[in-house]
C-alpha cells in the first residue's frame, strides 16, 4: 500500500475500539434528545456500456422530518455526499476492458443511536481493475444540537491527552501491518489530531452513560 493510503487510513484504523478504552473518564450530561431513527436511501449512479459496468452508489441519511436540527445536520450530509460524486467523475475511462465489474461504493448504516449521540459508519469498497481498496468513515452528532462532533468533544477530554493514548497503537498496527519505519510513522501520526481524526462510535459503550 503507499503511503498517500496508509497516511489517509492509519487515523481510521482501531480508532474504534480504542475509544473505549478512553471513556471511563468522561462525565457528561444527559442528552435532551436521546436517539434519532434514521433510514439510508441508496444513490445509485453506475455506468453501464458496452465493456461492461461500474457499480457507483452511496448511502444517504435520511433524517426525520420532526427532528429539530435536520436542516444542520443534512448541511452536513450533503457535503459528505457532494464529496463522493465529485470523486467519481470521470470513472467510466476504465471501463475499457471487456465484461469488467468494477466498484467504488459507499455502504452507510448506523453504528450507534441513544444517548444523545448519533455515530453513523460508512463502508468504503473500491476496484477500478488493479489492486481493490476498501476503508471506513465515521460521523458522529450531539443530537442536542445537530452539528458534527470531534473526538475530543465526544469524550470532553483534552485532544492531546487522547492522542497521546491513540498515536502510539496506531503506530504499532501500521508498522505491524504495513511494514512501515517507526520514524516513519512518528512523521505521519505525530501530525494527527483529536480534532481532525476520523471516528465512529461503537454500540456497546456510549461516552454519555459512563461516569
Amino acid at each position: 500500500m503507499s503511503a498517500e493510503k496508509w497516511s489517509r487510513r492509519l487515523g481510521r484504523v482501531l480508532a474504534l475500539c480504542l475509544v473505549l478504552t478512553l471513556l471511563p473518564g468522561v462525565n457528561a450530561a444527559a442528552a435532551e434528545i436521546e436517539a434519532l431513527d434514521i433510514s439510508f436511501q441508496r444513490e445509485d449512479h453506475s455506468v453501464v456500456n458496452e465493456n461492461g459496468e461500474i457499480e457507483l452508489y452511496y448511502d444517504l441519511a435520511q433524517i426525520p422530518q420532526s427532528y429539530p436540527h435536520r436542516m444542520r445536520m443534512n448541511t452536513v450530509l450533503a457535503s459528505e455526499y457532494l464529496d463522493y460524486v465529485n470523486s467519481i467523475q470521470g470513472l467510466e475511462e476504465y471501463l475499457a476492458m471487456p465484461d469488467a465489474h468494477l466498484y467504488y461504493t459507499m455502504s452507510g448504516e448506523v453504528n450507534y443511536d441513544r444517548a444523545g449521540v448519533l455515530s453513523l459508519l460508512y463502508t468504503m469498497d473500491w476496484f477500478m481493475g488493479g489492486v481493490s481498496n476498501w476503508g471506513w468513515h465515521g460521523l458522529t452528532f450531539d443530537l442536542d444540537t445537530g452539528e458534527k462532533i470531534s473526538l475530543d468533544e465526544l469524550l470532553d477530554r483534552d485532544g492531546e491527552e487522547i492522542m497521546a493514548e491513540l498515536r502510539p497503537v496506531i503506530m504499532a498496527y501500521a508498522q505491524l501491518n504495513g511494514g512501515w519505519e517507526w520514524s516513519e510513522l512518528e512523521n505521519i501520526v505525530g501530525g494527527y489530531t483529536a480534532e481532525a481524526l476520523d471516528y465512529y462510535e461503537i454500540g456497546r459503550a456510549s461516552c454519555r452513560e459512563r461516569v
